[in-house]
C-alpha cells in the first residue's frame, strides 16, 4: 500500500510540474512561419511564460527574432509592459537582434514604443533610441543630433523630387500623385 501511495504521489508531482512548466529547449526553426507557430502554440499552453518561451525560441534561431517577438506579443495578448518584457527577453537571448525585435514589437503594439525604447536603452546604453511614430521620448530632445526622426526639411527641394532626407521619410512633403495614371481604360471594347 505504501509503495502504491508513493508511486501515485510521484506521478502526481511529475505531471503537475510538466503541465505548468515552459519548455526548456526550443527546436531549431527552418523558417519564420514555423518559429512563430511554435511560439504561439507554446504560449497558448502557458501564457504567463510568454517572455521565457520567446527567449528560448530566439536563442535557438536568432535570425527569426522579430517574428518570434511579434508572435509572442500577439499570442499572449500582451500589454505595453508585457511587450517590453518580451523584447527584453528576446534581446538578452539574441542581443544582435534587439533592434529587429523592438521594431516588430512596436509594429504589433505601437502604444508600447516608449517602454520598448527604454528596454533597448537598458540593454544597450550606447544605442540611440529608435524613431517610432507616436513615441514622445525623442521629440524635441537634444540627444537627437544627426540621427533620428526630427530631420530638417530642405525648403529648396521641390515637391515630389525626393520624399526622403537623410534616410528618413519627409512627412512634411506629400507625395506627388499623377492625375492621369497609365491605364488601359481608353482601349476599344
Amino acid at each position: 500500500m505504501k509503495t502504491i501511495l508513493k508511486f501515485s504521489m510521484l506521478i502526481l508531482v511529475l505531471s503537475a510540474s510538466l503541465l505548468s512548466a515552459a519548455p526548456s529547449v526550443a527546436p531549431k526553426f527552418k523558417n519564420a512561419k514555423q518559429a512563430a507557430a511554435w511560439v504561439a502554440a507554446e504560449i497558448k499552453k502557458d501564457p504567463a511564460a510568454a517572455a521565457e518561451i520567446a527567449a528560448l525560441a530566439a536563442a535557438s534561431s536568432p535570425q527569426f527574432a522579430g517574428e518570434i517577438t511579434q508572435a509572442a506579443i500577439v499570442a499572449a495578448n500582451s500589454s505595453d509592459l508585457g511587450a517590453s518584457r518580451i523584447v527584453a527577453a528576446v534581446g538578452k537571448a539574441a542581443p544582435e537582434q534587439l533592434d529587429t525585435a523592438a521594431s516588430f514589437a512596436v509594429a504589433v503594439r505601437p502604444e508600447a514604443a516608449n517602454e520598448v525604447n527604454s528596454v533597448r536603452a537598458a540593454l544597450n546604453p550606447s544605442s540611440s533610441p529608435l524613431d517610432f511614430p507616436g513615441s514622445s521620448s525623442n521629440s524635441g530632445s537634444s540627444s537627437n543630433s544627426g540621427s533620428g526622426g526630427n530631420s530638417q526639411v530642405d525648403p529648396s527641394t521641390p515637391p515630389g523630387s525626393s520624399s526622403s532626407t537623410g534616410g528618413f521619410f519627409n512627412q512634411n512633403q506629400p507625395p506627388v500623385v499623377n492625375p492621369n495614371p497609365a491605364t488601359n481604360n481608353n482601349r476599344p471594347k
